[in-house]
């Protein structure tokens, strides 16, 4: 009996260790950024409505992974400039490529050199 429970224990232990989203990568990933208007009154894929003064990002679709990584925060950082904020992920960007990641404009301003006339800059981010 005891050695049965011992074995439940040690097994639910590994299902939690081992319960990262899918194509969970730690490390940097690189890409360019771009910021759209959050205020739409309507709910980001993470089912949260969203402020354009919040710091928010939406990942690509193909890293979003079926909605696994909302609410994570990631550490963004402007290469140019080297200006670096932390953003948490709130929506989807179906437009954007792999590492790529689409702003709220209150972040894509504090991370660029000249803010929304800006259009796009590369980054690099982690997961926080």
């Amino acid at each position: 009996m005891y050695f049965t429970r011992s074995l439940v224990a040690i097994a639910g232990l590994a299902a939690c260790a081992s319960a990262a989203p899918p194509n969970f990568k730690r490390g940097a990933f690189d890409g360019i950024s771009t910021f759209y208007y959050t205020s739409t009154g309507a709910s980001g894929s993470c089912g949260d409505y969203l402020n354009d003064n919040d710091f928010i990002v939406a990942l690509p679709s193909a890293q979003m992974s079926s909605g696994n990584y909302c609410n994570r925060m990631v550490r963004i950082t402007n290469t140019q400039n080297g200006n670096t904020q932390v953003a948490q992920v709130k929506d989807t960007c179906p437009g954007c490529n792999w590492g790529s990641l689409d702003m709220s404009p209150s972040l894509f301003n504090a991370l660029s050199s000249s803010g929304a006339g800006e259009g796009t800059f590369s980054i690099t981010w982690d997961w926080a």
